[in-house]
């Protein structure tokens, strides 16, 4: 890794620990423990220089916009986590059957009650089908899918609950620590 002045630096594989350019302030062992911090503290760190030779790096501060954007991606690695969650933790219904709880199915159940309901209102017959995972799909009557889709409802609101509670957690840190030790977990 060749490591510059202004706190560039440039790491390749295929000459590692040699100043390849023949411009670089520094050459600083690709797995070494200063390589590492410097990978793992960039874009923000201070470089610690003592007679001309870089000795160390410290975690340096952010910038507000820096810090939301972080906060920003913790927050979308919440909702991402949830959504995983979701899609491998199917429901398991009264009826013995498991049903898939992703938000596109919630969607499209609720959607398909949505629709019977405006073509009851208007004298239209509109037949209710819905699917167990790994099955094709079936008839249901209206009240049996409406209570399909509110028990489904049920069993995620505490999970998306959890998921708001994180983001407001993650919203309220002021540094970057304090974001990375939110842990994420659906379990």
């Amino acid at each position: 890794m060749v490591v510059y002045k202004n706190k560039w630096f440039i790491i390749n594989m295929e000459h590692p620990d040699t100043d390849w350019l023949g411009d670089a302030d520094w050459v600083v062992p690709d797995d070494s423990e200063l390589g590492k911090k410097i990978v793992s503290y960039a874009p923000n760190f201070d470089l610690i220089v003592k007679n001309g030779k870089l000795i160390d790096v410290k975690k340096g501060k952010i910038t507000k916009e820096e810090l939301d954007g972080i906060k920003e991606d913790k927050i979308a690695q919440s909702k991402k986590m949830l959504s995983e969650w979701l899609a491998s933790h199917p429901y398991l219904y009264s009826d013995g059957k498991y049903y898939s709880c992703t938000e596109e199915k919630q969607s499209l159940l609720n959607g398909n009650l949505a629709s019977y309901e405006r073509a009851k209102a208007i004298g239209v017959e509109y037949p209710l089908k819905w699917n167990a995972t790994t099955a094709e799909c079936t008839d249901f009557s209206y009240n049996d899918l409406l209570a399909l889709s509110l028990s489904i409802a049920a069993y995620v609101a505490p999970k998306v609950s959890k998921q708001q509670s994180i983001e407001v957690q993650i919203r309220n840190c002021e540094t970057v620590e304090a974001v990375d030790a939110i842990e994420i977990s659906y379990d």
